[in-house]
Formats: C-alpha cells, sequence, structure tokens
C-alpha cells in the first residue's frame, strides 16, 4: 500500500486534473477505485499498457465514472489493442449519467479516437476480405502473352529434337563414307552431310533462342498476373497516416 502522501501526489497528477474536467468530485470515489487507479497510473507510467488497462477497467466495474474506462481506453491503445480501445472510448461516451460523464472536451477526444480505430477497423476488414478472395485470383488464366511464350517454348523444344535428329543423320552419314566406292557417291554423301549440319545448327540455335524468349515472356505474364487481377484496395497513405497521428 502506498503513503499517504504518494497517493495523494499520483492522483492530483494523474487523474483529478481529468476528473476535474469531467465534473466528477473526488470525495465522491470510492477507496477500491482510488487504489485501482493509482495502480494503473503508475502501471502506465513504467509502459505496462496491458496491466494498466486491466486497473483501469476495475475502477470502472467499481463505480461506473466515464474518466476510469476513457482512461482504460488510453492504455489499450498505448498497447495497440485497438479493438479494445474502440469499445471502451465507446463506453466512456455512453455514460451519460450528470456528475459521472466526460467534460465536453473528453467527449471530443474519445469521439475522434472512437472514429479513428472504426477507419482502422474498416480497412482492416477490407484488407482480410481481399486476402480471403486471393485463391481465387491465382486460378486466373494466364494472358495472351503467357500463351504465347508457351507457344514459343515449345516451338523452340521441337525445334531442339528436329537438331537432334540432323546431328543423328550426320553421323550415319560420316559412318556411311566407309563404304562409299565411287568418287560420284562420295560426293553425293558429303553433299548430305554438309546439308544436315547447316540445317542441325539452324535447328539447334533457333530452337535454343525460341526455348529462352518463350521462358521470359512466360515469367513475366506469370509475374503480373496478380497485379492484373487482384482487386485493389486503395487507402491513401496520407489520409490513414493523419488517422493515426494520435497524441496522448
Amino acid at each position: 500500500m502506498v503513503s499517504g502522501l504518494r497517493r495523494f501526489k499520483i492522483v492530483a497528477c494523474l487523474i483529478l486534473g481529468m476528473l476535474i474536467a469531467s465534473t466528477v468530485s473526488a470525495e465522491e470515489i470510492p477507496p477500491r477505485a482510488v487504489e485501482s487507479m493509482e495502480e494503473g497510473a503508475l502501471l502506465f507510467e513504467n509502459g505496462e499498457y496491458g496491466a494498466a488497462t486491466v486497473e483501469f477497467r476495475r475502477a470502472f466495474e467499481i463505480t461506473p465514472y466515464a474518466i476510469f474506462i476513457w482512461n482504460a481506453g488510453r492504455a489499450a491503445h498505448q498497447n495497440e489493442n485497438y479493438r479494445q480501445a474502440y469499445l471502451y472510448y465507446g463506453q466512456a461516451l455512453d455514460v451519460k449519467e450528470e456528475g459521472k460523464r466526460l467534460s465536453p472536451d473528453l467527449r471530443g477526444r474519445a469521439a475522434g479516437l472512437k472514429e479513428a480505430l472504426g477507419v482502422r477497423s474498416a480497412a482492416e476488414r477490407m484488407a482480410l476480405e481481399a486476402k480471403n478472395r486471393r485463391p481465387e485470383i491465382e486460378e486466373v488464366r494466364w494472358s495472351r502473352w503467357g500463351w504465347g511464350g508457351v507457344g514459343l517454348a515449345g516451338g523452340g523444344v521441337a525445334m531442339l529434337v528436329g537438331a537432334t535428329g540432323f546431328g543423328m543423320a550426320t553421323s550415319r552419314g560420316f559412318n556411311g563414307l566407309d563404304g562409299v566406292e565411287t568418287m560420284q557417291e562420295y560426293r553425293h554423301e558429303r553433299d548430305q552431310i554438309e546439308r544436315n549440319q547447316r540445317l542441325g545448327r539452324i535447328f539447334l540455335y533457333g530452337g535454343s533462342t525460341l526455348l529462352v524468349l518463350g521462358a521470359v515472356v512466360t515469367a513475366w505474364d506469370l509475374s503480373t498476373i496478380e497485379e492484373r487481377a487482384v482487386p485493389v484496395v486503395s487507402i491513401s497513405s496520407t489520409s490513414m497516416s493523419a488517422v493515426w497521428e494520435v497524441r496522448f
């Protein structure tokens, strides 16, 4: 238990200043509520916002002064528990009883913070809905560029197969030269070998080029398919930063 002087200082500095603004008299606050507020104020000052939220809420449960749940909202907000803060600000605004409600200034602040949190919640819901639709979006068919890339790659593979065939024919031609008996037959076989070599090189280089080009086009199409298909949830970063520039 803190000393009487320490209690007075804590309450005077951290609580009663706000209570005066909200028309609450210090004498009306039950001792248990004051103790919870003291503990919450110390925890808040030490950065233990989660524990401070519990103490402020406990004070509100003991006696429903709007300022108590307002402080719980502040602590939850600092703890980045935005949903809880939204609820507590709303509870503070719901207190209408004379002597227990917030002052006009604090009501304005609570309303502004609650609205800001509502904007954040709406943005998060929209992002979640877009994320949940993601599997359907990923099933979108390729564009004509994608299919064109697949076609190019397929053509390249076919040409490489043809190059292999010409290479095998060239190899058979060289092996067949040993059985040639006349010069005319030899020249004919040499012409066939050279022809197969030329065609083999053309098919090899052309097929490799088409395969690489098709792979590049297909990869580009796959990398941009999501940009074409995903519905954009556009929220101005400037407006969001303004909404969340909350100072306590």
